[in-house]
């Protein structure tokens, strides 16, 4: 099996021009595309993440959303330097709290992040589908396995707290 590890070794001697050689357009799109979102999505989650006032589900998206998401940001930001691709803008490294707690409710914080989470599977799988160097695509494999964990915790919290949609029960008639 191929690693990142291996590819970032290979590509380490190499001059700029040759390690883009070894990345089809459409992988560099989708790295820069992923990145960029994940720029995005972080800076939305620590804005939300300030706002939290449960202070157990507090902790649970500080940590399973937001060090998911930076140990991400890092492997990416590093693929990105070695192919020599220009990174997109940052988002600022802390974001202003606002002190008031009540403006977003729990619940509502938590679909958010919910939703983010189940986009991002969607990003990953792309990748996956999309991705010829099997370097690629095992990082987004990586990627998709840590996201679904995330997913999973954070849908038994939901659950343990109410906070999921319930739909209807469905009763067979007889």
């Amino acid at each position: 099996m191929v690693q990142l590890s291996d590819i970032m070794d290979a590509l380490s001697s190499a001059t700029t021009g040759q390690r883009q050689s070894k990345l089809y357009a459409g992988e560099a799109h989708i790295l820069w595309e992923t990145l960029q979102q994940r720029y995005d999505y972080y800076e939305f989650s620590q804005i939300v993440i300030n706002n939290i006032s449960d202070s157990e589900f507090k902790i649970l998206a500080s940590k399973g959303v937001g060090d998911t998401m930076r140990t991400q940001i890092n492997r990416l930001e590093d693929l990105l330097n070695t192919f020599g691709i220009p990174l997109p803008k940052r988002p600022p490294e802390t974001v202003i709290e606002s002190g008031e707690t009540d403006v977003w409710r729990d619940d509502t914080i938590f679909n958010l992040l919910l939703m983010g989470i189940q986009n991002f599977l969607g990003v990953h799988l792309r990748g996956v589908k999309l991705f010829v160097s099997d370097g690629l695509r095992n990082l987004y494999n990586e990627f998709m396995v840590e996201e679904l964990k995330v997913h999973d915790n954070l849908v038994k919290y939901g659950k343990l707290k109410g906070w999921l949609p319930s739909p209807p029960a469905y009763r067979q008639r007889a």
